[in-house]
């Protein structure tokens, strides 16, 4: 049930291809890759997120990620530290050529998006 409600959630939101996350530290390292199968992603440090980071300045829920039309909005869910987005993406919406940081990491889309 679950893979169809995804596979149903992917037609709709237009997605063409998963959510590839690369994860690095504050040096630069990279610490963590993941694929997302779906067209959206919680991020934070609670154990139900799709991805966690366990830091104290990271939110339980701390950003939430959107494939809209192959397009991906990356929406801080009112963290207290707030989410930064290099170069600034005023209209929230990101690509590969953005990465956003929760807490100490930096993190970035990785393929077409």
């Amino acid at each position: 049930m679950q893979d169809q409600i995804i596979a149903m959630l992917r037609y709709a939101s237009g997605q063409t291809e998963p959510l590839r996350l690369v994860v690095s530290d504050s040096s630069g390292q990279v610490v963590a890759q993941m694929e997302i199968d779906g067209p959206f992603a919680v991020i934070g440090r609670g154990s139900n997120c799709d991805l966690v980071i366990q830091e104290d300045v990271v939110a339980y829920r701390h950003v939430y990620l959107q494939v809209f039309a192959n397009r991906v909005a990356c929406l801080d869910l009112m963290s207290t530290n707030g989410t930064q987005i290099v170069p600034t993406a005023a209209s929230r919406w990101i690509s590969s050529e953005h990465k956003f940081r929760v807490g100490t990491h930096w993190i970035h889309l990785e393929g077409g998006h």
